[in-house]
This record gives structure tokens, C-alpha cells and sequence, in this order.
């Protein structure tokens, strides 16, 4: 089966993703800073191989694109912390310019990026500034493209806001603020087993 390299495999969307791929076959790499697995039960990992990177030393990473089928990109933060150099403008824009250059030029067709819906308009604002930087700069390459725009994502891992989305649902909310974090990986999947029958 093919490979799958997962940026950020190891955060919390990260890690869901890279366990829907495994369970369908794919032979998947999680890089991340500390390449350690914190999600995931160890029957889940079989079809993941876990690889500690610096995503900013490209040569950490780089010949992990070879022959890959696909990458995912889950890098992110959602708060800055500027005296730490933990910038929207850095982890979000820059990340994702490093590694969509880099898949490019190792001839990676298909690239899937986590980004994230319009939050209101008091909060978050630059963080989502540099979400539409980062699309814009993917909707510009070769790329076969998947941009999955998430709400806030909910799980067992979770509970607060796993109840949250709960009474959502029985309430029934005009407008969705949470979605399940298994829907969000099978996007994923579903868009690969889509680009593998073409």
C-alpha cells in the first residue's frame, strides 16, 4: 500500500488521521517534534511509523516524500506565544510553505491540509489570516488538493466538549459548532481511496 507522510501525526487530529489510514492499509509516517505517539493504543500503530523532526530542518525529514502517495499537513498552533518565536505567521504559513515545496519537488501528486472554518469576528483573527495565507499558497501548486475546514473538533479524549457537541445535537443548533474528530479523518480517507482509483 501506498505511503502516507503526516506532518504534526502526533497532535491530536494528527493522530486520528494517521489511525484511519493505518486501519485501511496505508503504510503511514507521523513526523513531528517529538515523535512520540500520545493518542493512540498500541494495536492502532501496527501501520505507523512515528519519526521526530524539526519540520524547519528540512533535511530531518526530507527523504520521507520519497515515493510518497500523499501528504497531510496537521501542523499548527492556536495560540502564539511571540517570545518563544510561536507565531501564527511561522507555525502556520511557514510550515506549510516548507513542506508543500519540498512534496513538490519530490513529485508528490496528493496533498491534504487541515485548516479551520471563519471564527467569529472577535477572536482568533490573525490566526485565521495566516489559514487563508497557507490555502492560498496550496490552491497555487500541483497538487491534487484537499482542504478540510474543520469546526471545533470533539472526541473521548475530549470530554468537555464531546458533551458540548452532544447537547448540540439534541438541541438541534441552527449552526454546528462542533464535528467528531472520526469525520474529519475519514475525510481523508475517503479523498485518498478516491485519488488511488484514478
Amino acid at each position: 500500500m501506498a505511503n502516507v507522510v503526516v506532518f504534526g501525526g502526533t497532535g491530536f487530529v494528527g493522530s486520528f488521521i494517521c489511525k484511519e489510514l493505518a486501519k485501511v492499509g496505508y503504510d503511514v509516517v507521523s513526523i513531528s517534534k517529538s515523535g512520540q505517539n500520545k493518542y493512540l493504543f498500541e494495536k492502532d500503530c501496527e501501520h505507523i511509523r512515528f519519526v521526530k523532526a524539526d519540520v524547519f530542518r528540512i533535511e530531518d525529514w526530507q527523504k520521507e516524500l520519497a515515493d510518497c502517495f500523499a501528504v497531510v499537513n496537521c501542523v499548527g498552533i492556536l495560540f502564539q506565544n511571540k517570545q518563544k518565536n510561536i507565531t501564527y505567521k511561522r507555525l502556520i504559513f511557514e510550515t506549510t510553505r516548507l513542506i508543500a515545496n519540498a512534496a513538490e519537488a519530490a513529485g508528490v501528486k496528493n496533498f491534504i491540509h487541515v485548516s479551520a472554518i471563519k471564527p467569529p469576528a472577535f477572536m482568533l483573527q490573525e490566526y485565521h489570516q495566516y489559514k487563508l495565507e497557507a490555502e492560498k499558497l496550496l490552491q497555487s501548486t500541483s497538487f491534487h488538493l484537499l482542504i478540510i475546514r474543520p469546526r471545533v473538533i470533539v472526541s473521548a479524549h475530549k470530554p468537555f466538549f464531546l458533551f458540548l457537541y452532544k447537547m448540540q445535537e439534541l438541541v438541534h443548533f441552527p449552526y454546528k459548532q462542533f464535528e467528531p474528530i472520526e469525520g474529519v479523518a475519514k475525510q481523508v480517507v475517503n479523498f485518498l481511496e478516491t485519488k488511488k482509483q484514478e
